[in-house]
């Protein structure tokens, strides 16, 4: 029955929270007495202890991988920005890269899954690393690989629709991870989702397909068909619940293990 006060810095270390608290040891009361947001920019002078732990980490870095995490391999010509509410050239590079390095027909993913965003200019095998630097496990050393699931048509249009009449039905901005598709075409009406408000929404209104037509590879998806389709297991796992928890049906017995790191496919196509 008390309250308890929730303080948040926001997102990407651009802010360091400093959350003062005063204690009344006779009532067991503990107060908020102030709470301020520093900015963390680059004029701000380094610390050496903590310089001294991230150059202790870089080199075991550039002993596990065999490199040096900081050499420059690739040149962006512009910020390529993180958003999990809209397509991004972030998200973009790097379902191209799932696609490149499977020669799947068609690759997935989903915008709030993807990493740090890369500034404009030199971009280092980190910077590329941190494109999809998810997850880390310690019982077999690695992060999330790539798989390529041979979907049914049907299966991936299911897929499409539910993520687009998400997306349709939530406020510009939400961030509900927007799906991001790579030589695949969709072309839908969000209007058809907003045309009722939500709260008056019955189960006709929302049936309407936000999606009016997929075409992959150029071609009308066809349900009847198979599709190699490459994805992260961050993706793949999340269709996996959906598909559990809501009994969807999806085919999903024919998923085949690439060996390579989701992180690799984009290290490997943004350097070549």
């Amino acid at each position: 029955g008390r309250d308890v006060p929730i303080v948040e810095t926001g997102e990407w270390g651009k802010f360091l929270g400093e959350l003062k608290l005063t204690a009344n040891v006779k009532t067991r009361q503990i107060l908020i007495k102030s709470y301020q947001l520093h900015p963390v920019s680059a004029d701000i002078a380094e610390d050496p202890a903590i310089v001294a732990l991230i150059d202790q980490q870089d080199d075991a870095l550039n002993a596990k991988f065999g490199d040096d995490v900081h050499r420059v391999v690739a040149e962006s010509e512009t910020d390529l920005l993180f958003s999990d509410s809209a397509e991004t050239p972030l998200g973009n590079l790097a379902a191209k890269a799932y696609r490149a390095s499977t020669g799947a027909v068609l690759a997935l993913e989903q915008s709030s899954l993807i990493g740090a965003g890369i500034a404009k200019g030199p971009a280092t095998l980190m910077d590329l690393h941190d494109v999809m630097p998810h997850i880390y496990d310690p019982k077999t050393g690695k992060e999330w690989k790539l798989r390529v699931w041979n979907a049914l048509g049907a299966d991936l249009e299911l897929i499409f629709n539910v993520f687009y009449t998400v997306s349709g039905l939530m406020p510009l901005g939400a961030p509900t991870g927007w799906l991001i598709s790579e030589n695949a075409q969709v072309i839908w009406e969000p209007g058809l989702l907003n045309r009722v408000p939500f709260a008056q929404a019955t189960a006709s209104t929302l049936a309407i397909p936000a999606i009016k037509s997929i075409k992959i590879n150029g071609f009308t998806l066809n349900p009847q068909a198979r599709y190699k389709v490459a994805l992260a297991d961050g993706l793949l796992h999340a269709i996996e619940l959906a598909n559990s928890k809501f009994q969807l049906g999806l085919d999903l017995f024919d998923i085949q293990d690439t060996g390579l790191e989701a992180w690799q496919s984009v290290v490997n196509y943004g350097a070549a």
